[in-house]
């Protein structure tokens, strides 16, 4: 890869972010992207990262770098967890939390995005889900094969060199789970910012308080813990906001992509495969895991997998095999599957949405021109 602008990296592990409106293919078809340079105040705290090509500055918000494809969306969509953290440290705030919650309109999006926040939370951390536990039980075993998978094909007695990447992290359980396996850690991208700043205070104190809309304006706090069994080094988790359409990432940098329940609730689940492929380094892990369950509100039925004589597990493989027309140049050896591994969200109390995830691990099968001297 070619680079137009290069400066500090600024994410403490081998993850440069790149400007999602300058790259351009060059003249022999390489890619060329302008990294962002990082940009502090005098007492040293990163504020933002400029592109030096183009001039735009992607904020940092609670220490998160926010790269989106169109910053102006970015913050409309994502206003009500910009301006306001709905994670506290502990009960009491928690619960003045819950009754400012409760005076939410329930068509509002504040509303939507802190109801989305609470059961992702608990989805990815059950420990706290009280009377609703026994239900999640199935997450705790996704979370566990997706650790054993990779220990075992990866790196069995140490950690390996490099990080792991995992595209629509939510709160980050999965994070915790990788990350020690690689000498860098692991960086999560995700869309939502209200998520990313929960993932970020899982990793730095391993727990949080959260309004928990248990039925309907009714909010409840519940406590999110990660457990002894999921805490990483410090610093070993890093968290950038981002499209996994317009990726903000170096290509080809990470030893593992992981993607669980992303594929089908992004606009073009075969062109984010094809990005998801760039971001992994040849020789790589890539871990997808997904219900396939398809919505006509955020995926148009064109380009839904499933159709007349194909399912969106065989689609899926055929694209892995370099058999799909969207992506001729993918090669990758399968090496696990899983094809009903359980997973749960916690609608609220008395309601809860089970999913089964069709879970693969595949090696990306380097090209001959990976493998020739540079």
């Amino acid at each position: 890869m070619n680079k137009m602008e290069s400066g500090e990296r600024g994410l403490g592990f081998p993850a440069k972010l790149v400007c999602p409106h300058c790259r351009v293919p060059g003249p022999n078809g390489t890619l060329v992207v302008s990294y962002l340079e990082p940009v502090s105040d005098a007492r040293g705290p990163l504020l933002s990262d400029r592109c030096a090509l183009c001039g735009t500055c992607y904020p940092r918000i609670a220490g998160i770098a926010c790269v989106p494809p169109d910053l102006a969306a970015f913050r409309e969509a994502q206003a009500a967890m910009l301006e306001f953290d709905w994670a506290s440290a502990d009960l009491p705030k928690a619960e003045a939390l819950c009754r400012l919650a409760g005076d939410l309109d329930p068509m509002g999006n504040t509303f939507r995005e802190l109801s989305h926040l609470a059961l992702h939370a608990l989805a990815h951390f059950p420990g706290a889900s009280g009377n609703l536990s026994s239900e999640l039980d199935g997450n705790r075993l996704v979370l566990d094969t997706v650790r054993d998978w990779l220990r075992e094909k990866e790196c069995p007695e140490q950690p390996r060199a490099g990080c792991a990447l995992e595209a629509g992290c939510g709160p980050g359980a999965m994070l915790h789970a990788v990350a020690p396996l690689f000498e860098g850690g692991a960086l999560g991208l995700d869309l939502r910012i209200g998520t990313l700043r929960l993932a970020r205070r899982m990793a730095e104190s391993g727990e949080a308080f959260l309004p928990f809309c248990a039925e309907g304006r009714r909010f409840e706090p519940v406590r999110i813990q990660a457990g002894d069994a999921l805490r990483p080094e410090a610093g070993s988790i890093r968290l950038v906001q981002g499209d996994v359409l317009a990726p903000p990432l170096e290509a080809e940098a990470y030893q593992a992509v992981i993607a669980l329940s992303l594929l089908d609730s992004v606009l073009d689940p075969m062109f984010a495969l094809g990005q998801l492929d760039a971001l992994l380094e040849p020789g790589g892990l890539l871990l997808l895991g997904t219900p396939y369950g398809w919505d006509s509100r955020v995926t148009p039925p064109q380009a839904w997998w499933a159709r007349t004589g194909m399912t969106s597990e065989s689609t899926l493989r055929d694209a892995l095999a370099g058999h799909h027309p969207t992506l001729p140049h993918m090669r990758y050896e399968v090496l696990r599957e899983a094809g009903r591994l359980a997973w749960a969200l916690p609608g609220h109390r008395r309601l809860v949405y089970r999913f089964f995830l069709d879970l693969v691990l595949a090696r990306k099968i380097p090209s001959s021109s990976s493998l020739s001297p540079k």
